[in-house]
């Protein structure tokens, strides 16, 4: 039996023999052209336009004049017979990067009886910087033959990083006028975008009946995108190490100085310390300290655009290593002692330091030359609501580590109308995929389909695996916890499912609930009095118990009575209706408007975190009622029982209190389960303290 990477062997030879015996094919220029750019809202460039948009072509058009493109949004200069959903004016370069080809119309000047093509020239350093590697370029304005293209074409390869006839083509007008007509142009510009990405299959052969629409002898020859330049990554990954090392050494010279030879070192234990008796607290601080950023993964080549997760590593690292140098000295008893406000002084420095260095080094890295070296090319292999999210992601942050070039549909899918801003579609069926990692240089594949046949995946995998390409899915049958999927085995075989969360761990879970007996204690000590003062109050407005308690549902779905102070009539639920307080509530009592308004009635809550029923924070308890309801309504709602509920929560502080959005506040206690951490268990409790939004 065949496998599935054979058939598809088999089906090419079969269609390339078949291709072979019937008679060529008529081009059709317009079929593989999607969308273009056009820079130069003139004469020239509002023509070509119009000509794109009637066949079909999605056309953005550029021009600098901000008052030029109001005009044309509001219908002048003729765009009002433009068809109006294939064409957008706009004065946002940003485009640019959106389109594989682009046609620059900005015209060459007349100033003086001398050519001025600064105009050119500045349109041309703006796009440069978000031209795409592998675009076309066609320049309408002027000849192959114009003194300004030499000089144009230094412009965009300096600005973009990229050079011609390799990463990018750039082509211009013929040098007569035989086809000067717009239509004529459009079409040829659209057969050779067509030429230039089905690649060299065909030679075409060029006559002096048949002269070629472009100036070129020949037509360009296509060179396969390339991939991320993992030689460029790894040296900026050593020159980081390496400019590191002195940053750290230098922070720790500079610690050693202030502490003993300036003023400072009459604070504390006075101390004549010379540098060569510290110098093995240098070398061991340079040393843990880069160990410990090489642990955090602070040295990752494909992180280097991530800069917000590397700088977060850094601190990460910082910390702990600050606690490695002092704890290991003290434990081993090194001598001379160190000094703990050397230390800390040297921590301040070198952590410093490195902060600002490596700012220098992202903005660096931000550039936009740099930037499309790095960028990992992402193809989808399916598409779903994930993929969307996904892609959506990637093309919101200018400075992604990753960027989207489309994505292969799969016959299983239903044909659904995808946003070609996100991706566009390069191919219809796993056969597709080889060639396409191969023409457009992908560096990872990414499988949103997992309803393919297995033996499809695993020959994707294969190709792959071939090709030096990094292969990941999608995990759509776990929508929560994705952060938390893992790979383990079970009796030998690999399984994926779910890690423990934090809050599994018994370090944590030991940690949280000392935190809570001593904040609970506290708590209830500091807030009698608040507690006394406001009973009373309840009691001289509505004679009757002053405390009142509801059953909630805690952890494991077992049921407590949590206790507060009285806010409403006594009477409040004779009727037995169950519900929430919605604003301006009339069974509310003066007094238990202002408690409410700055949470006093949940006072009494102390006391059930004291007993181990409770949190202080974590998702608020619900009745036995709502939850028979809300489980069997909204996705993953019992999720929120894994844990002990609390007296404040993460919904809370975002506002979603009362008779608020039931889904917005479930994904609100999603988050808190899956991101628990100590720190952030102290950021809610401060923002409880300075936040009562929505409170009723």
């Amino acid at each position: 039996m065949k496998t599935t990477s054979q058939r598809i062997r088999q089906r090419r030879k079969t269609a390339q023999r078949a291709a072979a015996q019937r008679p060529p094919e008529r081009i059709t220029p317009f079929r593989m052209l999607r969308k273009v750019v056009v820079i130069g809202l003139d004469e020239v460039g509002l023509d070509l336009a119009f000509h794109f948009a009637l066949s079909g072509i999605d056309v953005v058009g550029i021009d600098p004049s901000s008052t030029k493109v109001r005009a044309i949004q509001t219908g002048g200069f003729g765009a009002d017979k433009f068809p109006k959903e294939r064409f957008t004016a706009s004065d946002d370069f940003n485009a640019v990067g959106q389109a594989e080809t682009v046609v620059l119309c900005v015209p060459v000047v007349t100033t003086a009886g001398q050519p001025n093509g600064s105009a050119l020239l500045d349109a041309a350093e703006r796009l440069a910087s978000h031209l795409l590697r592998g675009s076309l370029l066609v320049v309408e304005t002027i000849s192959e033959k114009d003194p300004i293209c030499t000089e144009l074409r230094s412009v965009l390869e300096r600005v973009s990083g990229l050079k011609d006839n390799r990463d990018f083509t750039l082509s211009f007008a013929p040098l007569s006028d035989e086809l000067s007509d717009p239509a004529a142009r459009a079409a040829a510009i659209a057969l050779l975008h067509k030429l230039k990405s089905s690649g060299p299959v065909f030679e075409p052969q060029v006559d002096s009946t048949n002269r070629a629409p472009f100036q070129t002898a020949e037509l360009p020859r296509v060179v396969p995108r390339r991939r991320m330049d993992r030689d460029l990554a790894d040296a900026l990954v050593n020159t980081a190490l390496i400019c590191d090392i002195i940053v750290i050494v230098y922070g720790l010279l500079c610690g050693f100085w202030l502490r003993f030879e300036t003023g400072i070192r009459e604070i504390g234990i006075p101390s004549d310390v010379s540098l060569k008796e510290y110098a093995v607290y240098i070398v061991f601080g340079v040393g843990s300290l880069v160990l410990a950023l090489v642990y955090h993964k602070v040295y990752d080549s494909r992180g280097l655009l991530r800069i917000r997760q590397v700088n977060a590593r850094l601190l990460r690292a910082g910390a702990a290593w600050l606690v490695i140098f002092v704890s290991l000295p003290l434990l081993f008893e090194f001598q001379p002692p160190i000094s703990r406000l050397f230390a800390l002084i040297a921590a301040v420095t070198t952590i410093g330091g490195l902060i600002m260095w490596r700012s220098c080094f992202h903005m660096y890295l931000r550039k936009a030359s740099v930037r499309a070296k790095l960028q990992q090319r992402v193809l989808f292999v399916g598409w779903n609501d994930e993929a969307s999210r996904l892609a959506h992601t990637f093309s919101a942050d200018r400075y992604s580590a990753y960027v989207v070039i489309g994505y292969v549909q799969i016959p299983t899918l239903a044909r659904e109308k995808i946003d070609e801003r996100l991706a566009r579609c390069l191919g219809n069926g796993m056969e597709d995929v080889e060639a396409i990692l191969h023409r457009e240089g992908v560096d990872t594949v990414i499988l949103a389909d997992c309803e393919i046949p297995q033996r499809d995946i695993l020959c994707l995998a294969g190709i792959c695996e071939q090709e030096l390409v990094a292969f990941k899915i999608i995990p759509s049958y776990f929508r929560v916890f994705v952060s938390g999927l893992h790979l383990e085995t079970m009796s030998a075989t690999p399984v994926l499912g779910l890690s423990p969360s934090m809050l599994d761990r018994f370090h944590n879970v030991l940690l949280k609930r000392l935190f809570d007996i001593v904040g609970a204690a506290a708590g209830l000590v500091l807030s009698a009095p608040v507690i006394v003062a406001c009973g009373l109050m309840v009691y001289w407005e509505s004679p009757g118990p002053i405390l009142h308690r509801q059953r909630r549902q805690g952890r494991n779905g077992t049921d407590f009575w949590m206790y507060k102070i009285r806010s409403m009539r006594i009477d409040a639920e004779s009727e037995g209706c169950v519900g929430w307080t919605t604003k301006n509530d009339s069974r509310r009592l003066k007094t238990g408007i202002f408690m409410r308004r700055w949470n006093l009635d949940e006072l009494p809550q102390f006391w059930n975190v004291l007993r181990g029923e409770m949190s202080l924070v974590g998702p608020r308890p619900e009745r036995p009622e709502f939850v028979a309801t809300f489980k069997q309504d909204i996705p993953h709602y019992q999720l929120r029982h894994n844990i002990k509920p609390g007296m404040t929560g993460w919904a809370q502080v975002k506002g979603l209190r009362g008779d608020t959005d039931l889904f917005e506040r479930i994904h609100c206690d999603l988050f808190y389960l899956e991101n628990w951490s100590f720190l952030l268990d102290l950021q809610i409790l401060t923002m409880t303290l300075l936040r009562n939004t929505n409170a009723c």
